[in-house]
């Protein structure tokens, strides 16, 4: 958390000539006024988690929210499905000294069995610079889901599916752990690129890491000269 403005400065002056991201998410734990200014002079949009780590805001704004209108959206899951209750409002833009704030958001979320039985609830609320039509109701239920990818789709695989903690390679040589981590961070990324990029079903976009491991490894260990051969490069984004 204290990291978070070096690190987002250091992102944005390594990627700036692509236009890699313009939204930045963060838990409560960094939910600063500073932060969110800073956020905003980087031209960046900031969404991030409201609790009562900012208790005056959190107070004043749980009872707002709660009487504007509530879209439902339902997003496809593992195995199930997610229904978020989106509420949103604009009536603390320009809050105190957060004169760059637009949005309340407050989501209400249950993770579904494909039964119809609820497996976990939750309620959650955020501020955002970005305004409420920003995106329709799928949209802003896509984004506050987005934020779990850090866990879900990084640490959680490296962790799991990839087995990094079990697996360290290396436990006395600094240089080669180093080497191997990053190995590993290009794979991943050529892995997740493929699924979420090449694959275009949106089941096969959701298709576990064990079998999206297997896929490669069978290409990797069947592929001949004459099957890659002449294959294109992807072209970078305009």
């Amino acid at each position: 958390m204290g990291s978070y403005l070096e690190a987002l400065r250091a992102l944005v002056a390594t990627y700036k000539s692509i236009d890699l991201f313009r939204v930045v998410m963060y838990d409560a734990g960094a939910c600063f006024e500073a932060n969110a200014r800073a956020t905003r002079g980087l031209g960046l949009h900031y969404v991030m988690q409201l609790n009562e780590a900012q208790p005056t805001l959190f107070a004043d704004a749980r009872p707002v929210v709660a009487s504007a209108p509530e879209h439902v959206v339902e997003l496809a899951d593992q195995g199930g499905r997610v229904c978020y209750r989106i509420r949103l409002t604009r009536e603390f833009e320009g809050f105190l000294d957060w004169k760059h704030l637009r949005t309340i958001v407050h989501t209400h979320q249950e993770t579904l069995a494909k039964d119809g039985a609820v497996l976990r609830r939750g309620d959650h609320y955020f501020i955002t610079s970005l305004v409420p039509t920003a995106f329709d109701p799928t949209g802003w239920a896509r984004l506050i889901r987005a934020r779990w990818r850090v866990e879900n789709n990084n640490h959680h695989t490296f962790d799991t599916a990839l087995a990094e903690d079990d697996h360290p390679g290396f436990k006395e040589n600094v240089i080669g752990a180093l080497n191997l981590i990053i190995l590993r961070r290009i794979a991943y990324n050529a892995m997740a690129l493929y699924r979420a990029r090449t694959l275009r079903a949106e089941a096969k976009r959701l298709m576990p890491w064990r079998d999206l491991i297997r896929e490669v490894h069978i290409a990797l260990i069947t592929a001949t000269a004459a099957a890659v051969n002449g294959l294109r490069a992807r072209a970078p984004p305009a």
